[in-house]
């Protein structure tokens, strides 16, 4: 049953279930497909198209300044095991809060230098973190990979962004605190116990 939002119809999750269950159960032969059963939430930004305009922020930066800075090697292999606080910056006049994470997949542990945006609602990483962590020719638009122990999805840099990671909401949503201190131009992230 459509119902009336904003001069537009949706139907609500509810009534989506029970057209499907009723479909499901006239004919059993039939399976449910998870994607006729996905609905967008309202304001939804799809990761894949979302753009940033972040053209101070290059990976001639990161691999340069912000590691000096950081006093780490850009997609340097490390042995340490990831651990809380994260301690960063924040990054000339343009106030970018930038820190370096540990990033995982399978065996491969690298430094990734990320902008921390609590405006993006997802994590990316570039093309050169995904080949880094062994994805050489079918880099995917998302894959699981742990950073600085927590398991994620991050999405791939894309647009005016390709060249950043981006280190969003999504991850600091799970449990983190994020402090940020202007005049001593420091960040901090820290999980919350």
């Amino acid at each position: 049953m459509l119902k009336p939002y904003r001069n537009a119809f949706v139907k609500t999750r509810l009534d989506l279930f029970s057209e499907l269950s009723t479909e499901y159960s006239q004919n059993w032969k039939t399976r449910l497909d998870p994607v006729r059963i996905m609905i967008d939430a309202l304001n939804y930004i799809d990761p894949n198209v979302e753009n940033m305009l972040l053209i101070d922020i290059k990976e001639e930066t990161l691999v340069g300044e912000l590691s000096a800075l950081l006093e780490v090697v850009y997609l340097s292999p490390s042995h340490a095991p990831p651990s809380f606080p994260v301690e960063g910056i924040v990054f000339r006049t343009n106030m970018r809060l930038m820190i370096n994470m540990v990033v995982s997949k399978r065996s491969v542990s690298i430094n990734v230098i990320f902008l921390v945006d609590t405006g993006s609602p997802y994590t990316y990483l570039t093309r050169q973190v995904w080949q880094a962590l062994g994805f050489h020719e079918n880099i995917p638009v998302s894959s699981r990979v742990q950073i600085n122990g927590i398991t994620m999805d991050p999405f791939v840099s894309s647009h005016n962004f390709e060249e950043v990671n981006v280190l969003g909401s999504d991850f600091l949503s799970l449990n983190m605190r994020l402090i940020v201190d202007y005049g001593l131009r420091s960040v901090i992230i820290e999980r919350k116990t």
